[in-house]
């Protein structure tokens, strides 16, 4: 049997694809099953894996049809083909066109055609002529490609959002909860663990002996499964305080991801309500380390990279980012799923408490959609007030006041400086608290929370940004306490060197230059993770390293030790990106100059 002509073009096409992203370094596997796309693609730099993949539809010919200028190559497509790839896809697709006749291959995105969805809305006809930009040619235009995925990922991440609904909860759950039920849930206390006193250890500071009884609690199988559970409540809360004291915030996610495995070990063979509560919490610890993770890399982006930007990391970055924000948008659904379910539940009473982590995971989430001006973010300060809003009126049906209290915080903090709504609302409900002292201490938290300015207004101190590489690390899999690690020593010195303070103040004369970067610091965003030079403008000195504490000593036994022309900055001073912006500008031509 003689086989089909158009197969042995398409091959032909998909041979002549396939080695123009081969030669990029990137590895290339075939779509056995043709579901409108023929390759998957994955991209790699230096040999390691980016984790950025996309799809490939080859469209093959010996005989293309170019505009009369040349500009472009034109490729029928039919309209259920156009829907899927521009509309329906939930990641890009990349359309090449391989001319076999000519041996170049060119490359267009359905998702930035604007022409595709115009004709999708308007035309009723069958088939479209796409457009395929000749200056797209695949083996010249490796960057250019990347750039166009991170504008089809943003696009794909902007529809998503602005598919959120807002969710209605019933707007009074008064009668339909068993008080008795719900006090039964995590009120007993016929174990005498201690748990009663773990709040005042906490305060007292006596965290870890907090923590190791706590670990002994929630550990014991002859005690109840309440006070197994609270236990691991008081332990996650003792962890977070820790945390917090010790300057490590961004490990809460962490700790509500470890906390959600403890709680369905010991909520295993308990009642439903604990069980209920348990995966309340996992879907809330997932979405939280989303929005962290989402939150790294906006900031990653905020403070840019200056003179040593890259735009192959700028773009891998992006499309990692649009993918979280998708994520988030998948796990933020799930949960307000699962708090719809929970109302008609007969475990709802035990739940205000982990409702409320909900609403703190995705409020870091609506800060960014707020500050980025995307009307799509009045739908999640909706839907976070709403789980708020329930768990407040749940607590207070149950007698819970100080959870009702906290859903005020957390509502208020959803917008920074809060909205004129959640305001009255949050009144409401510190109004309806009988306890005296917590009332106080509630509008006390809930004054500071609506005057809480939006966190990413206010400029990052070095410290902030040093710690938010350590997380992204961390976030990639690098141990930086593994001192047999060469990845996380590299990681270390760059975040240590990223505040160069401690050798610049030495000498006004003091200058560092940054050389190449490795792929850690590329993947990071951390520039300071490779080659610096230090420099004396003075006496025009140079000597270059990867650690600048290692670079500086040879410069003080080689040169300034023996240099009367020494002047320190005064006491007090410290690096700014402001002060090295002014540096670089003042020694331009100074560099210049060494490097003829």
């Amino acid at each position: 049997m003689k086989r089909p002509e158009q197969h042995v073009t398409a091959d032909k096409g998909i041979t002549q694809v396939r080695s123009a992203f081969e030669g990029f370094g990137w590895t290339v596997e075939p779509v056995t099953k043709d579901y409108g796309v023929d390759l998957n693609v994955e991209v790699f730099a230096g040999g390691e894996t980016t984790g950025i993949t996309f799809k490939v539809q080859v469209r093959s010919s010996e005989s293309s049809s170019y505009s009369q200028e040349g500009t472009y190559v034109s490729e029928q497509i039919s309209k259920p083909n156009a829907k899927y790839w521009a509309t329906e896809l939930r990641s890009p697709v990349v359309v090449v066109h391989a001319d076999l006749t000519s041996g170049q291959s060119f490359w267009a995105l359905p998702q930035l055609d604007k022409m595709i969805l115009e004709f999708l809305e308007q035309n009723q006809a069958e088939t479209i002529s796409i457009h395929i930009p000749t200056a797209h040619r695949l083996s010249d235009t490796p960057q250019e490609l990347l750039d166009s995925l991170a504008d089809a990922e943003t696009v794909l991440a902007t529809r998503s959002i602005s598919e959120t609904t807002v969710p209605r909860f019933l707007e009074s759950i008064e009668g339909r909860i068993g008080k008795e039920q719900v006090f039964r849930a995590f009120k007993n206390k016929s174990d005498a663990l201690g748990i009663a006193q773990a709040e005042d250890l906490i305060k007292s500071g006596s965290l870890d002996e907090v923590i190791a009884d706590m670990e002994r609690a929630s550990s014991d199988a002859k005690a109840a499964a309440e006070n197994r559970f609270w236990a691991v409540l008081v332990l996650e809360r003792a962890e977070v305080v820790r945390a917090s004291r010790t300057g490590r915030t961004a490990d809460q996610p962490l700790i509500q991801m470890s906390v959600w495995v403890r709680l369905k070990q010991v909520s295993r063979r308990g009642p439903r309500h604990l069980k209920f509560y348990a995966l309340v919490t996992k879907l809330a610890a997932q979405l939280h380390l989303l929005t962290s993770r989402e939150f790294m890399l906006y900031i990653n982006d905020k403070i840019g990279r200056g003179p040593q930007e890259d735009r192959f990391w700028q773009s891998v970055l992006r499309i990692e980012r649009a993918r979280l924000i998708r994520a988030i948008v998948r796990k933020f659904d799930q949960c307000l799923r699962l708090v719809g379910y929970s109302v008609n539940s007969d475990s709802l009473g035990a739940l205000p408490h982990a409702m409320l982590r909900m609403v703190m995971a995705i409020t870091p989430f609506v800060h960014r959609l707020k500050e980025e001006d995307l009307k799509a973010a009045e739908a999640y300060i909706q839907s976070a007030f709403g789980i708020a809003r329930l768990a407040a009126d749940v607590a207070l049906v149950t007698g819970d006041e100080e959870t009702a209290g906290w859903a005020t915080g957390h509502a208020a903090m959803v917008v920074p400086g809060g909205t004129p709504e959640i305001a009255s609302w949050a009144e409401e409900v510190i109004k309806k608290i009988k306890d005296r002292a917590k009332q106080a201490f509630f509008t006390e938290n809930l004054r500071e929370a609506l005057q809480l300015p939006a966190r990413a207004d206010k400029a990052l101190t070095i410290a902030e940004e040093q710690e938010i590489y350590r997380r992204m690390a961390e976030a990639q899999g690098i141990d930086l306490a593994d001192a047999t690690d060469s990845i996380a020593k590299i990681v270390n010195i760059g975040i240590a060197d990223f505040d160069p303070t401690r050798v610049l103040r030495n000498c006004q004369h003091f200058f560092v230059s940054i050389g190449s970067t490795g792929l850690p610091g590329e993947w990071l965003g951390l520039p300071t993770a490779g080659s610096k030079i230090l420099h004396c403008t003075l006496k025009r000195h140079s000597i270059g390293g990867i650690s600048l504490d290692r670079i500086h000593e040879s410069f003080k036994s080689n040169f300034c030790d023996a240099c009367k022309d020494c002047s320190p900055h005064p006491l007090g001073w410290s690096y700014t990106h402001e002060w090295q912006r002014g540096q670089n500008e003042l020694h331009k031509n100074f560099l210049g100059s060494e490097n003829e």
